[in-house]
């Protein structure tokens, strides 16, 4: 019996030591306005996700960001896309959009994602008044 337990505790080690590697530390952000922004200026290399949709991102929205609408059913699709080493920024109106993208993309095993607090609708009232 007891033969049997370290035979099945030495499988389950050797299994967990061939595994695949998990080193990856995920690094997830909430920033206001004023420090994404700060935060973004500092990177050289990065995207920036507008996950509202069409309409509202032709309203207005920040500077050299991208479209990719969460609700459309691409957005899946559109990640899979992209290097998921290269820090991410998300904002959508308020904040609740970006929170489910910024979890997807966690799960889809992006590195670096960071969430604007607020939203545009934050990013509009501090940083364009």
């Amino acid at each position: 019996m007891m033969k049997n337990l370290f035979l099945l505790i030495g499988l389950t080690t050797l299994m967990a030591c061939n595994g695949p590697a998990q080193n990856t530390e995920v690094k997830r952000e909430l920033f206001a306005p004023a420090e994404f922004k700060k935060d973004m200026q500092s990177k050289n290399d990065y995207y920036l996700i507008d996950v509202r949709t069409p309409a509202e991102f032709n309203q207005g929205h920040l500077d050299n960001a991208e479209n990719l609408n969460l609700m459309d059913g691409s957005f899946e699709n559109a990640i899979e896309k992209l290097d998921r080493k290269k820090p991410i920024y998300v904002y959508c109106a308020v904040g609740g959009r970006s929170n489910r993208a910024a979890n997807l993309l966690e799960d889809k095993g992006f590195v670096h994602i960071v969430d604007l607090k607020g939203g545009y609708t934050a990013w509009k009232k501090r940083m364009e008044n």
